[in-house]
Parts: structure tokens; sequence; C-alpha cells
């Protein structure tokens, strides 16, 4: 037997009502049928997913990381269903997009706002995925463009790129940090420094930043790591290190702190559009077309 979405929809509703009894009335179906899909379901992963009582059920802890995936397995599920409708009809289609921080913070935005106004009924799929992860995304086709930093990631030969940006770097530092009232600095200036950074996702811009730091004679002293922008912020607030950063971090919310650039670094960060050479849908031309103006 394989898992179908007939089990995973079962399961949903058995977890979401409480109940097996209002599941098969919600699903039109016999309260021992969906007893056998949660059986063959549980045999078929070799775990026990719901925890049955006289009064009501709930999952156990491998049934909680099912239910966790299932949202985004269903959301995709009708993404394809309503773009499948819309290009028999003559509409639009979907096209998935993978992002990192810094293309969200520099030009993406504008692209898809010029996409979106010459293809009104495309879904736009946004992902925000690591570069490495993104080309493996694209040259496997789970997604159809990416924006990456494509200082130091090679490509296979089946991938085309487009640079959007470059950027220098910029120092985010609290406000009665003894250089947030400079101008501008070296990177040598911050050696004494604790530093904030991104956790592995960000492993390409951190190698970015270490390579530079060591060119300058120090290595980085690393206290604290998060995964997302906001989270940086809030350390470099909350006074647990200096964050460096690409310049696109003054286009969002910065919570007071302040933005210092370091000058002897030029523009040295570069974001890219990645697709595939021989992709076949065709949106992915026309939001080639809005980056090639931008």
């Amino acid at each position: 037997m394989k898992v179908t979405l007939k089990h995973l929809e079962i399961f949903r509703a058995i977890i979401e009502s409480g109940s097996y009894h209002k599941a098969a009335t919600d699903l039109e179906l016999t309260q021992p049928t969906l007893t056998v899909a949660i059986k063959n379901l549980e045999r078929e992963l070799g775990v026990s997913l719901i925890e049955r009582s006289t009064r009501n059920v709930k999952f156990t802890p491998a049934g909680k990381e099912l239910y966790t995936h299932l949202p985004s397995i269903f959301d995709r599920l009708d993404i394809a269903l309503t773009s499948t409708k819309d290009v028999a009809s003559g509409g639009g289609g979907s096209i998935s997009v993978g992002y990192i921080d810094f293309a969200m913070l520099g030009p993406l935005p504008e692209i898809l706002t010029k996409f979106r106004s010459v293809n009104k009924n495309v879904h736009v799929d946004l992902n925000f995925i690591s570069s490495r992860n993104q080309i493996e995304a694209v040259y496997k086709r789970s997604i159809d463009l990416g924006f990456i930093m494509s200082n130091d990631n090679t490509l296979p030969e089946d991938l085309c790129s487009k640079p959007i940006s470059r950027e220098g770097l910029v120092a985010v530092l609290p406000p009665n940090h003894k250089l947030s009232n400079s101008s501008g600095i070296k990177l040598n200036d911050l050696k004494d420094a604790d530093f904030v950074m991104g956790d592995t996702t960000w492993s390409g811009f951190n190698n970015l930043v270490t390579r530079l730091c060591t060119s300058r004679g120090f290595q980085p002293r690393i206290r604290e790591t998060a995964h997302l922008r906001e989270e940086l912020l809030s350390l470099v607030m909350a006074g647990l290190g200096t964050l460096i950063y690409p310049k696109c971090i003054e286009n969002t919310s910065r919570f007071g702190l302040k933005i210092v650039p370091i000058n002897d670094v030029k523009s040295i960060v570069t974001t890219s559009a990645v697709w595939l050479k021989r992709s076949s849908n065709k949106n992915l031309i026309f939001m080639l077309d809005q980056i090639n103006g931008c």
C-alpha cells in the first residue's frame, strides 16, 4: 500500500473534528472506512498517529509532526489544481519563486509588482530558501526561479543567471554603541566586537564576512545566531552583538538601530536570479522580462 492524499485527508479530518464519527459525517464515509484507512496509514508508516479514547482523539508526537506538514501539502495541491484549470481556460497558471532576504529587501518587490501588473491571473508561490538549496530546487524543477547570493555558488551548466543587485556592507549597531554616530567605519574597527550572525541558512554570507574579517587580521567573535532578520535585529537591540549586513538593510524597519557604512568594503554582495535553461513554464519568460527591465 502507498500513502495517498485520501489517507491524509481522512487523518486531517479526524484530528480537526476530534471524532471519527464527525469526520465520517463530514467526509460522507462510514466510520469503519476511516478506521481501516488510519490503520493502513499507520501500518505503512510504521508509527502510531492517533491516541484513541472513548471520548475523543488526539495525535501522538508522530501524528503531530505529520499534521504540521498537511497545510502546505494541501495548499500546493489547491494551487496545482487551480493553475491547471486556469491554463485550460486560457488563464494564467503559476510560477514558483525562491528568494533570500537580500533579494526581498532589494529589487525583488519591484520585479514582482511589475510582473503582477501585466500577469494578474498568475499565482506567484514565494518560498524563503537558502541560496544553495535554491540552486538544487531550480535544477530539480521544484521551483521555477531563484534569487540567490551568487558570490560563491557554482551553477550547473543547465542553469542561467543574471545579477539583480550588487552592494556593499554596513554595520548594524545599538543606539548607544561607541561607533553609532560615525558617518562610516573600516571593517577593522569591529575587531574587538561581539557579532550576531545568521544560522546555517546564512552560511554563504557568513563565510563571506568571515573571509573579509580574516583578511583584516581578525576572526569575528560570534556570540549569538538566529534564523530570521527580525531576530537578528532584536539581538543587536538587546546589546548582544554587532550585525554586518548588506546595504539593503536600510530598506526595512530597524527598531531605532544605527546603520553605519563599512567604507573599505565595496560592492561585494551579488544577488542574482537563477533559472533552468529549458524550463517549460511560460510564466518564467514574463518574469525574466521584468528582471531584464530593472
